[in-house]
């Protein structure tokens, strides 16, 4: 499930999704050992943020497993196990390069010396 919205302009966009799991067998009973593994129920929330401050640039923000969401709680047998959550954040910075005014290479080299 998802939330999203845009500014009018487009300057700002903001995306809230969720996926909820639930609970389920993971791994069948083999020879070895009959008693299945199933993975308990989790939601996970996770955050998009997008900011345009010029035609040229803007920059996002993600942040993945906003709630930490400890996305391997499984039991076998009466016992519990999990993975240790977390959460991680993806900062980018994008440059449209076909608004950007560059000196071209065959213009005045005292003006272009600082691009090489």
């Amino acid at each position: 499930m998802s939330l999203k919205y845009t500014t009018p302009r487009g300057n700002f966009f903001i995306d809230v999704r969720t996926s909820i799991s639930p609970s389920a067998v993971r791994t069948l009973a083999s020879l070895t050992d009959l008693r299945p593994i199933f993975e308990k129920r989790h939601q996970r929330w996770d955050i998009t943020t997008q900011w345009r401050f010029s035609r040229a640039f803007r920059t996002e923000f993600a942040i993945s497993n906003l709630t930490n969401d400890s996305f391997l709680d499984t039991w076998q047998g009466g016992r519990e196990t999990s993975a240790a959550p977390s959460h991680e954040l993806h900062p980018h910075l994008y440059a449209n390069l076909d608004n950007l005014r560059l000196p071209l290479s065959d213009a005045d080299p005292s003006r272009t010396a600082w691009i090489q």
